[in-house]
């Protein structure tokens, strides 16, 4: 089984050819994960996150209120930034207040 993953990759990479557009890029866009001027938004997004998560049971109503646990996650996020934005409620929150698109699909 090992020695059947390259060739299967070989495989993917063939069948992939006409989808895949090549890109060089002289520089990586986020190198300096921390670098200054990196981690000044990834901070600014963690105070977003905190204020948030206190004002969302307030604008959408008690259902939507976080526990105190995603409150302490969120001041977690302070210290660690990148980790209060990415919490379960958010992804479940995103979804129960998203809109509804119907997409007509067409029969083949």
């Amino acid at each position: 089984m090992v020695f059947a993953a390259p060739r299967f990759a070989s495989l993917a990479r063939q069948a992939c050819l006409g989808l895949f557009v090549q890109q060089k890029l002289e520089e990586e866009p986020n190198r300096n994960y921390y670098g200054l001027w990196y981690l000044i938004p990834e901070y600014l997004t963690a105070v977003w996150e905190l204020v948030r998560g206190m004002t969302m049971g307030m604008a959408y109503g008690p259902e939507y209120k976080e526990s105190w646990e995603s409150i302490m996650l969120r001041m977690i996020g302070l210290v660690i930034p990148g980790l209060s934005a990415h919490g379960p409620p958010n992804y479940i929150n995103s979804i129960r207040l998203g809109t509804e698109k119907q997409i007509q699909m067409s029969t083949l």
